[in-house]
């Protein structure tokens, strides 16, 4: 058992059991002795054993609370709802007893080592691998687990139960007299295998089998010299690059579309109501002649209705690859995901585009900074002052790497002051939160190009920020809302008749979901994005006419 691996799974969805918890504080303990001894001490070995021996003690001492926790609240619950006449344990005299006993003092639970990171780890590690080399040379070459035994004629003769073959030709030369009759035969000595329950390949589980094989066979369990002669582990892990999340929908109002649409009447704004104020002075009154007050005709407006799109995943997999290579399936499963959200968002994204009509106009800066900061802050300020919007909050939906582009360019020009290099995520935020507008930073938006190869004789320019500009989708926070219709899972083991003929299966799901455009102006603002731009700009907008 490995306890490098016990430890580190400490914490985890994992835990581990309460007997490898034994099992390891066991072998911690001799190492820890084997450590401390005269002969060849080593101090750094053992404060690294000895804290792995606390992480494993805070774990059982908190899985007991925890045990005595839970009797205790089912005592309750039992006590409260199935009373009896007859007494309960609890009322016994000795639960009486107990319960008057002081209460004792508990030292502080200790934070498992497996919580204080992998370094840790890796030192006890280290003290774990070079005491178990000191182990394996002191203690003498027999195997616990392994005993001669006598049977038959020799059933009665004894023998060393780690004895050699010295030992086994002693008990031949005894009792093959007592073996009667011409070509008669009989087992004499016979070795016995016990291995212990670490050795033992009964898990129900693939992963419990190869946690049992890796703890012998693992790299920091081999030691190897003169070349590399054993076969070479194997990793069955598939990582993935890339990270699920719907930074765009969430940053929307979201409602349950339970028939997949909804019928909504549009917002309003101050041109909808254009015509019905106005101004009587004193003069006109005196001398009306033609002059009458304006007065507004209200007119059914036309209804919105917004029906769900479905953004599905599937894919097919041979049955031996799911069942040998679950790995592997797994991870192709996590990768679909991340290309759905990202299909879900740039759809979702062209809903929000879709209700933005274009201007153009034009606009100077020195800097990427300047430039979106500019170019945003008079956009929003024109929206507000159209519309007489005062206190609300905007949305504006930047490219993720936008991010970056800001703070390269800070630090352009800024070239002496050090701090303008660490420029957090938080502070490039507050740059536009303080002007009344929240970001949303969108990885799924004006997507890099991929690099082109060079080689080492003929490198490639590094690619450029995508096409020199960005897009900004700036509105008043309500203009839309995110249509849920739900999510349609069948799970990853779909199988029917053409699919079992070809001994394959499914994975397939599908979200339900539409951007819906409540009204308001939505400006999408074109910024060029450079490291340091010194002559004037060009902005091109485009924007929906006021409602």
């Amino acid at each position: 058992m490995d306890p490098i691996e016990v430890l580190d799974r400490i914490g985890s969805d994992n835990p581990p059991s309460t007997e490898e918890l034994a099992g390891v504080r066991t072998e911690l303990q001799s190492l820890l002795t084997a450590a401390l001894s005269a002969d060849g001490r080593d101090l750094e070995a053992a404060k690294e054993l000895g804290a792995a021996l606390e992480a494993v003690d805070a774990e059982v001492a908190a899985r007991d609370e925890a045990q005595a926790a839970e009797e205790s609240e089912a005592d309750a619950l039992r006590q409260k709802y199935l009373a009896t006449d007859e007494k309960t344990e609890a009322e016994t005299p000795e639960a009486e007893n107990a319960e008057e006993t002081p209460e004792v003092e508990v030292e502080a639970e200790k934070e498992p080592v497996a919580a204080s990171g992998q370094r840790n780890l890796r030192r006890i590690g280290q003290a774990v691998t070079r005491t178990r080399a000191r182990v394996t040379e002191e203690t003498p070459k027999e195997n616990p687990h392994a005993r001669l035994v006598t049977l038959g004629a020799a059933n009665k003769d004894k023998i060393n139960p780690s004895g050699g073959m010295a030992d086994v030709a002693s008990v031949f030369a005894a009792a093959a007299p007592r073996v009667m009759g011409k070509g008669a035969r009989d087992t004499l000595v016979r070795l016995e295998l016990s291995l212990p329950e670490q050795r033992q390949l009964f898990g129900a589980k693939r992963e419990e089998n190869d946690t049992l094989i890796d703890t012998f066979l693992a790299p920091s369990a081999v030691a190897a010299a003169g070349g590399i002669c054993d076969p070479l582990p194997a990793d069955f892990a598939h990582p993935i690059l890339g990270n699920r999340g719907r930074p765009i929908r969430d940053a929307l109002p979201r409602f349950q579309a339970a028939r997949g649409g909804v019928r909504y009447s549009p917002s309003a704004t101050l041109t909808n109501v254009a015509g019905g104020v106005g101004v009587w002075t004193h003069e006109t009154d005196t001398s009306p002649g033609d002059s009458e007050k304006g007065c507004l005709v209200i007119e059914c407006e036309e209804e919105l209705t917004a029906v769900v799109d479905a953004i599905y995943a599937c894919v097919t997999i041979g049955n031996f690859q799911a069942r040998f290579n679950p790995e592997f399936w797994r991870q192709r499963l996590d990768l679909l995901g991340i290309a759905h959200d990202r299909l879900a968002e740039q759809t979702l994204y062209a809903d929000l585009v879709a209700a933005a009509t274009a201007f153009t106009t034009y606009g100077a800066g020195n800097g990427t900074i300047y430039s979106v900061l500019s170019a945003v802050g008079k956009t929003v300020a024109a929206q507000r002052s159209r519309s007489r919007i005062l206190n609300e909050t905007f949305r504006v939906v930047l490219p993720s790497w936008v991010r970056d582009a800001l703070r390269e360019d800070i630090a352009s020009q800024r070239p002496f002051e050090l701090d303008a290099f660490a420029v957090a995520d938080a502070r490039i935020d507050a740059f536009f939160t303080t002007r009344g507008i929240r970001p949303v930073w969108s990885p799924d938006v004006d997507l890099f190009a991929a690099q082109a190869a060079g080689t080492s004789g003929n490198p490639v320019a590094l690619n450029d920020w995508p096409g020199g500009n960005v897009d900004l989708l700036i509105f008043p926070e309500g203009a839309f809302f995110h249509l849920d219709g739900g999510t349609l899972d069948l799970g990853t083991e779909i199988t029917d008749s053409e699919l079992i003929k070809t001994n394959n299966r499914q994975a397939f799901w599908e979200t339900f979901e539409k951007g819906a455009y409540r009204g308001g102006e939505v400006i999408r603002v074109t910024v060029p994005v450079d490291e340091l731009c010194i002559c004037p700009s060009v902005a091109v907008i485009e924007s929906t006419s006021p409602a």
